[in-house]
C-alpha cells in the first residue's frame, strides 16, 4: 500500500494533512487514474517525501492545471474528479492568464503553498490586462487574425469583444495541426491578399506565434536540441504562460514580505 501525504493550508491560514491511498481505489479515483493521473500520484509522492525529509525548511511548489470552471457543471471532471484532486492536494486559485497581458485565453487552476488563496484572490481582484495587446501585434508578417464573432463570456476574462481587434486567441493547443483549426474559425489567422477575389488563405498559428502569445520565444525553444517544431509546439501547448508565471510569484513573494489579509 502506498500512502501520499500533502500538507497545504485553508484561508484561515491553518495547515492540514490530506493523504490518498492506492489500494482499494474508490471509484472517483479509478475514473481520476483514467485520466493520465500517474504523474499526479508521483507529484503527490515527491512533495510528500520532500516535506517530511525537510520539516523546518518545505519546498515551496506551484502545480497547474486546467481549471473546473473551463467544464460544465454536470460533467464528471467537474463534479467528481476534481473534488477528489481538492481532497488531496487542496483546492486550488483559477484565474485566465489573459487578465495578466497573455495573448491567448488560458484558465487554469493553481495549487501552491506559497501564498494563501484568499490574498491571491485578493490580488486579482485588483489586476487589470495591459491596454493595447492585440493578437495581430504577435502574428508573422503578412497574417492577421479573423475577427471577432463573439464577446467572451465567464469565466473566461472578458477581452474579446464583437466589432474590436482580436486580443486573445482562444486557446494554445499542444497539438499542431489540432482538428479545433482545421476549419476556418476565430482563433486561426488569414494571408493579407489584394486580390479580392482570390481564395483565401488561413491556418492556426505557428511555433513562433505560439511562443509570443505565451510570452517566450520561438528561437530560444529551438536551441533545445533533437527537437522539431511539432514537438516544440506540443512542450509550448502544455507549458504555464510566463505572464502567469510572473503574477504568481510577484503575489508569492508579496506574501513572504508580509502582503496584507485584506
Amino acid at each position: 500500500m502506498a500512502l501520499a501525504q500533502c500538507w497545504a493550508k485553508d484561508d484561515d491560514g491553518k495547515e492540514y494533512i490530506c493523504m490518498a491511498i492506492s489500494r482499494s481505489l474508490s471509484k472517483t479515483e479509478r475514473q481520476y487514474a483514467s485520466f493520465n493521473s500517474k504523474l499526479f500520484y508521483e507529484v503527490v509522492r515527491l512533495l510528500s517525501t520532500l516535506q517530511q525529509l525537510q520539516q523546518q525548511r518545505p519546498p515551496g511548489y506551484i502545480l497547474e492545471n486546467v481549471s473546473p470552471l473551463s467544464h460544465r457543471p454536470g460533467t464528471k471532471i467537474r463534479d467528481e474528479v476534481f473534488p477528489y484532486i481538492a481532497s488531496v492536494i487542496g483546492r486550488p486559485v483559477s484565474f485566465e492568464a489573459a487578465q495578466a497581458g497573455a495573448y491567448a485565453h488560458r484558465l487554469r487552476a493553481y495549487w501552491s503553498n506559497l501564498f494563501q488563496n484568499h490574498q491571491f484572490r485578493s490580488v486579482m481582484s485588483k489586476v487589470v490586462r495591459p491596454e493595447g495587446r492585440i493578437v495581430s501585434s504577435i502574428l508573422c508578417k503578412g497574417w492577421h487574425p479573423r475577427p471577432v464573432i463573439r464577446t467572451d463570456r465567464s469565466p473566461h476574462y472578458v477581452v474579446n469583444v464583437v466589432g474590436e481587434p482580436l486580443r486573445a486567441l482562444p486557446t494554445i493547443m499542444a497539438t499542431q495541426g489540432s482538428r479545433a483549426f482545421r476549419r476556418a474559425r476565430m482563433g486561426t489567422v488569414v494571408r493579407n491578399q489584394d486580390d479580392e477575389d482570390a481564395e483565401e488563405e488561413s491556418r492556426e498559428v505557428n511555433l513562433d506565434e505560439k511562443a509570443r502569445a505565451m510570452g517566450y520565444s520561438a528561437s530560444e525553444l529551438r536551441m533545445a536540441d533533437g527537437l522539431n517544431d511539432v514537438e516544440l509546439a506540443s512542450i509550448l501547448g502544455l507549458a504555464m504562460d510566463r505572464r502567469a508565471m510572473e503574477l504568481l510569484m510577484a503575489v508569492a513573494e508579496a506574501s513572504r514580505k508580509g502582503l496584507p489579509r485584506s
